[in-house]
């Protein structure tokens, strides 16, 4: 069994948007390149998720930083 990934690249995922960002297939959220290289988002502990009326789950710290984009 695969343990969980180190950061976004190697998640399964994770598909290529554009220059700057990756999309996460599984939520549906862009994630900027500098932080899919050096966490797995969906996993940081510290990083509450905030659950938006539309039903999807968003990192609040790195949505506040634009780093994550909807």
């Amino acid at each position: 069994m695969m343990g969980k990934p180190k950061n976004c690249l190697e998640c399964k995922f994770h598909r290529y948007f554009d220059w700057y960002f990756i999309e996460c297939v599984k939520y549906g959220w862009k994630i900027h390149r500098s932080v899919a290289m050096k966490e797995c988002v969906c996993c940081d502990e510290d990083d509450k998720h905030h659950v938006f009326p539309s039903g999807r789950k968003v990192p609040v710290k790195l949505y506040m930083q634009n780093k994550v984009m909807l």
